[in-house]
C-alpha cells in the first residue's frame, strides 16, 4: 500500500515543452505540465488536459482537440482522446522520475463514442494492467438496459456490452459526476441521487444502484454541490462527505457490506463551530466561515481537506483540529475554478514517485506512444 499521496491538480498545465514539475505533499497542490507533443494535435493543442482518474501505477488524462478542452462536463463532448501516463521510473541517484504518456486508441464505430468524461473510470493494479470502463444510459426512453463500454490492456481492444439498467426510477435521468474504483469495482456517481457499482471484467456483469444516505437526495443539481459534496475512497472503503452550509456542519458516511446487504455507517456529524473554537484553528488564521470541501485523505479518513479562499486546510475531524494550512497553488484554468473533486483528486504515488527526505520529487513525462 502506498504510504505518500499528493493532491492532484485534474488540470494538466498546458505548455509549448513538457517541463520537470514538483511534486508535493498535501496540503499544497501538484500540477502537472503537458507539452503540445503530448497532444494529439500539437498543432492545435488542448487548453485544458483533464485527469479522469488516477491507479497506483498510472494517469488516465483526457485531451481535445482546441477549440474543444479536455476539461469538459457535458454531455458528448468533442474531439476527446484519451491517453495514460504511466511506466514511472526514477534513475539510480536521480531525483527526477520520467514516465511515459501511452494514447488509448480511439473507439472503433461499432462501440458507442464517449458520452460524459464523469461516466468513465479506470480500475489499474499493481501489475500495470488496468481497465477503462463507462457506464452509458439511453436518454429520452424507457429502456431496461444500460451499455458498459470497457478496453481491457490485455487485449488492447475497445468492446461494449449490455447490462440491466438498475436505475430505480423510469423517469430520472444519470448525470455522471465522476467515477471511484476499489478492488476490481468501479463505482459511478451522480451526487444528486445516487452511486452505480459494477465489476467490469466479471464473466456477466451487473451494475447495481446504492441511494445517498438519509435521503440526501436532490431533485436538481446546485450551484454549490461540487463544494459541498464528495464521494471518494479512504482505506479502501467508499466515503460519502457533505457540508450543510446551513447548519455550519460536516458530515462522513462509510458504505458497508452486511449481513443484510449494503448500507450506509455513519462516521460523524461534526459542528464547524467545534473546529472553529480548537486552539489550532485560531492559530491558522483562519475566519470563521463554512468553506468548500476539497477532498479526503485516502490514507486516513478522519483527515479531511477543506478550501477557504486562497488556504487549504486539513482538519482531523472527530478531534476538531486543524493539523495543517497553507495557500493553495491555482488549478490551472481561468477564472481561479475551487478546489472541489471536479479539480483536484487524491493520487496515491507509486514507489518511484514517492517524494525523498525533502518531501519534493520531480515528475516528467518523457515519450508520447501513438499505441499501446
Amino acid at each position: 500500500m502506498a504510504t505518500s499521496w499528493v493532491i492532484l491538480g485534474r488540470i494538466l498545465r498546458a505548455e509549448e515543452e513538457t517541463r520537470s514539475v514538483p511534486v508535493v505533499l498535501p496540503a499544497r497542490v501538484t500540477v502537472l505540465s503537458a507539452g503540445h507533443s503530448m497532444h494529439p494535435d500539437p498543432s492545435l493543442p488542448d487548453k485544458y488536459p483533464y485527469i479522469i482518474a488516477a491507479g497506483p501505477l498510472c494517469l488516465l488524462a483526457n485531451f481535445a482537440v482546441a477549440p474543444s478542452i479536455g476539461a469538459c462536463f457535458s454531455d458528448f463532448p468533442h474531439g476527446t482522446s484519451l491517453a495514460l501516463v504511466r511506466n514511472f521510473h526514477r534513475a539510480q541517484g536521480q531525483s527526477q522520475i520520467t514516465a511515459s504518456l501511452e494514447r488509448v486508441p480511439d473507439r472503433p464505430g461499432h462501440v458507442p463514442a464517449i458520452f460524459n468524461i464523469g461516466g468513465v473510470g479506470l480500475i489499474s493494479d499493481d501489475e500495470g494492467g488496468y481497465t477503462i470502463a463507462e457506464l452509458q444510459f439511453p436518454t429520452g426512453i424507457d429502456s431496461e438496459t444500460a451499455t458498459l463500454v470497457c478496453f481491457r490492456s490485455d487485449n488492447h481492444q475497445w468492446y461494449s456490452q449490455e447490462v440491466g439498467n438498475p436505475l430505480p426510477e423510469e423517469e430520472r435521468g444519470w448525470f455522471p459526476h465522476g467515477a471511484v474504483s476499489i478492488d476490481g469495482t468501479i463505482w459511478w456517481f451522480d451526487l444528486t441521487w445516487g452511486i452505480i457499482s459494477c465489476d467490469p471484467s466479471a464473466m456477466q456483469p451487473s451494475a447495481l444502484f446504492h441511494g445517498l444516505p438519509d435521503d440526501r437526495a436532490l431533485d436538481i443539481e446546485t450551484v454549490f454541490m461540487f463544494s459541498k459534496r464528495c464521494i471518494t475512497v479512504s482505506q479502501s472503503q467508499l466515503r460519502y462527505v457533505e457540508i450543510v452550509h446551513e447548519a455550519a456542519t460536516v458530515s462522513m458516511w462509510t458504505r458497508i457490506m452486511g449481513p443484510d446487504g449494503w448500507h450506509w455507517d455513519q462516521k460523524y456529524v461534526m459542528s464547524f463551530q467545534e473546529i472553529w473554537n480548537d486552539h489550532s484553528y485560531r492559530e491558522a488564521g483562519l475566519r470563521p466561515i463554512v468553506p468548500d470541501l476539497a477532498l479526503v485523505s485516502p490514507l486516513d479518513a478522519n483527515l479531511v481537506y477543506f478550501a477557504l479562499h486562497q488556504c487549504l486546510f486539513c482538519a482531523n475531524v472527530p478531534d476538531h483540529r486543524v493539523v495543517h494550512y497553507e495557500d493553495h497553488e491555482p488549478v490551472n484554468m481561468t477564472g481561479r475554478p475551487p478546489l472541489v473533486g471536479r479539480f483536484v483528486l487524491p493520487w496515491s504515488l507509486p514507489q518511484a514517485v514517492a517524494p525523498g527526505a525533502a518531501g519534493i520529487t520531480r515528475l516528467i513525462p518523457a515519450g508520447v506512444s501513438n499505441s499501446i
